[in-house]
């Protein structure tokens, strides 16, 4: 055995414990002994079989069902509840990969099972959602992330003709403010001359609106950000209007309604209209763009020469 300085080389005496201390694939690596000369016979046999090409230390496994279960446990404890919205979707790639070692997952097999989800008619939106759970997934174990990264960039998620009319058309508006009760005609009517989408709606309170200056402060919105909105004349006259009538609710909101009530009922009025995808947003877009809301353009600027609208 080579000898360096008089000293074993690779045999060592720390803390009143005898170590042998190897290097595999660049890695130090730390075996405890009981006695020197066991560990003098103990380095030399590992340098024996590292020489033979026979030492291949066990690599660590990591089953994927037991990923997904540490990753479904983790989320549920922070995110409030949020898990229970995919826990459909982890059971569905458990019983995909069931105990296989995650690092050998092959862009084949997530491919082949987003074609199969679309086959069984999810819409896009469900299907992004069941590669985005597997990428959180795979992201739970830190030596995973290299791996993850080349299966993610090479799966090829399944191609849609979704496109659509994102914003309702004059004739269109009018038709829902008719098949809509006439509680919900107030709330439709400033989504559709502010361009604010529900949720930002639904938290107004009428601290926010500014009589003095004609603005809307929106405090929160989807992007965690607050921003400020003119009002037109339609929607100064209609919240006078709420005003007047006392139809303020106890928690001093404009719009007393709940989110979940408002996505049925804008559903059943989509199957009235005959319009797919058609909610309170309409493909993540509120029900009148920018560009075609009054009250983002000064009243001069509202139309071209022509008659056609243009943006502030």
């Amino acid at each position: 055995m080579a000898r360096q300085g008089g000293k074993d080389r690779g045999v060592t005496f720390k803390e009143g414990v005898w170590w042998v201390r190897l290097y595999v694939t660049g890695h130090e690596k730390w075996f405890r002994c009981e006695t020197k000369s066991q560990a003098r016979v103990l380095y030399g046999r590992l340098k024996a079989e590292q020489r033979e090409g026979k030492y291949f230390p066990k690599e660590k496994r990591f089953p994927f069902q037991v990923i997904a279960s540490n990753y479904e446990t983790a989320v549920d404890a922070t995110r409030h509840g949020r898990i229970g919205d995919d826990r459909a979707r982890v059971k569905k790639w458990i019983e995909v990969f069931k105990d296989q070692d995650a690092r050998t997952i092959t862009p084949e097999q997530v491919e082949r099972t987003l074609f199969d989800l679309k086959a069984e008619q999810h819409k896009p939106d469900t299907i992004h959602r069941y590669f985005t759970v597997l990428k959180a997934i795979l992201n739970r174990i830190t030596e995973l992330k290299v791996v993850r990264a080349k299966i993610c960039q090479r799966v090829r998620l399944p191609r849609y003709d979704n496109e659509i009319v994102r914003y309702l058309t004059d004739a269109q508006e009018g038709t829902l403010l008719e098949t809509l009760l006439p509680k919900y005609h107030g709330l439709v009517v400033v989504a559709l001359n502010t361009g604010l989408r529900q949720g930002e709606l639904l938290r107004l309170t009428w601290a926010d609106v500014d009589w003095q200056t004609g603005i809307l402060s929106v405090s929160r919105t989807k992007g965690g950000k607050s921003h400020r909105v003119p009002m037109n004349s339609v929607v100064q006259d209609l919240l006078s209007q709420l005003k007047l009538q006392g139809q303020s609710p106890t928690e001093n909101r404009l719009f007393p309604f709940r989110a979940r009530a408002m996505r049925r009922v804008f559903e059943r009025a989509g199957k009235k209209l005959v319009l797919s995808h058609f909610g309170f947003m309409i493909c993540g877009t509120p029900l009148r763009p920018a560009w075609r809301c009054k009250e983002r353009m000064t009243e001069p600027s509202w139309h071209w020469g022509d008659g056609s609208p243009r943006p502030c």
